[in-house]
């Protein structure tokens, strides 16, 4: 695994190309599949399985961070979360659980930061407005720059088939437009994830 995120992150000059999240997820799940394959075959207990695969999943998060030069950014929040943002912007996150496994998360879109009390703000509007995610367009957001103490806001499921246009200054951000991918006609409701992280707590890269 570790030969192949070398030579896909290389020019024929030699140079570290611009990371691509959705092939490094490619790769990880590939190697999980095989490993599945094998194990499966062996007839190894679920438990036995399902440890190995993490042991390969967080062995995975730490290339990453030792090839951290490679993405924009790189950073773990209060709950120990690990983040992984691309130079083009989008985020993978993953997720750690109470009982010290990791998860990872869809890749987002775009990702931006907010302070404690902007957080809330977001989360209030959730708490009042059942259909919050589908009315985001157009609620503006006051930005934070990248920093410890600061949340991480994840928006737009890579897979996703709706497209996001933002408006972007250096102290707000909004979701000005949402189109669908197939025919680029303007959507009137965005269905396409968010998520609010918590505080960053440890940065690797910035």
């Amino acid at each position: 695994m570790e030969k192949i995120i070398l030579e896909n992150n290389k020019s024929r000059e030699g140079k570290l190309k611009d990371v691509s999240l959705v092939d490094l997820r490619k790769e990880m799940t590939d190697g999980i599949d095989e490993v599945e394959d094998g194990w499966c075959k062996k007839g190894i207990s679920t438990r036995e399985l399902v440890e190995n695969e993490q042991k390969m999943m967080m062995a995975f998060v730490e290339k990453m961070k030792k090839e951290k030069e490679k993405f924009k950014l790189v950073f773990e929040t209060e709950k120990g979360s690990t983040y992984f943002v691309s130079q083009d912007g989008q985020s993978w996150r993953f997720k750690k659980n109470e009982d010290g496994k990791i998860e990872y998360q869809p890749i987002l879109k775009k990702i931006f930061f907010v302070s404690d009390d902007e957080a809330e703000r977001i989360l209030e509007f959730k708490r009042i407005d059942p259909n919050w995610q589908e009315n985001i367009i157009g609620f503006e957001i006051r930005q934070s720059e990248f920093k410890e103490g600061v949340r991480p806001v994840e928006i737009g499921i890579e897979s996703s088939h709706q497209k996001l246009f933002f408006e972007e200054g250096s102290e707000k951000i909004k979701l000005a437009k949402v189109v669908y991918a197939h025919n680029n006609e303007e959507a009137s409701q965005f269905a396409a994830g968010i998520h609010i992280g918590h505080a960053i707590s440890k940065i690797w890269k910035k």
